[in-house]
């Protein structure tokens, strides 16, 4: 599990175990986001496939 924070117009994600979290700035966070959706639409695709 993971747990995302929001501030002063950034993102931060923070993974599980104390990983170091990474943030993104306005400007990375559209293509974080077109990344993350192409990967749920391949998890998707694969499911139903099954």
């Amino acid at each position: 599990m993971c747990s995302i924070g929001v501030g002063a117009g950034e993102l931060e994600v923070c993974g599980p175990d104390d990983m170091e979290p990474f943030r993104l700035h306005p400007w990375e966070i559209a293509a974080f986001r077109r990344a993350f959706d192409e990967a749920i639409a391949q998890v998707e695709a694969d499911l139903a496939t099954r």
